[in-house]
């Protein structure tokens, strides 16, 4: 669990930029994101594919209980279904998506440059949840840029 510090700077910092900051479990994380949702009336979500959610299985967590969670198409599907799908993720009220690091001081989210999707699913849709462990979050936007090239990340 986040420091409490921690906790209450970052959650201040997200209020002045009309964001909200939940600190869940992995075990609570789906249930919490489905009451998220329906708690604010969206009725579809937009997903990337990235490894960190595919892991956390929002898909299939999300089918039947959300009406439309709207996921990339295997790149073999070819254009038309790709074009097809960026179109879906502009009429989606949620998009969900991970980040690399969080700025504590600012908020800045560091978004992975390496998975062209995750930007416009974190702009097209009206909503954009950001899931995060407690371990991507740094203290300044330096240490953040800092990690990254440690990481061979400078992107």
């Amino acid at each position: 669990m986040m420091n409490d510090d921690k906790y209450n700077k970052l959650k201040s910092v997200l209020e002045e930029l009309d964001a909200e900051l939940f600190v869940v479990s992995q075990d609570e994380l789906a249930e919490h994101l489905i009451s998220l949702l329906s708690g604010n009336q969206a009725t579809s979500i937009s997903l990337t594919n990235e490894p960190f959610l595919e892991k956390l299985e929002f898909s299939a967590a999300l089918q039947g209980k959300i009406n439309r969670v709207t996921v990339p198409p295997d790149p073999s599907a070819g254009l038309v279904a790709a074009a097809g799908w960026k179109a879906g993720v502009a009429g989606t009220d949620a998009g969900l998506t991970s980040c690399r690091y969080i700025a504590e001081e600012t908020g800045t989210l560091l978004m992975n440059t390496g998975n062209p999707d995750q930007r416009m699913v974190s702009l097209l849709p009206p909503w954009h949840i950001v899931i995060a462990s407690e371990k991507q979050v740094l203290d300044t936007i330096q240490d953040c840029f800092r990690k990254l090239r440690e990481e061979g990340n400078e992107h």
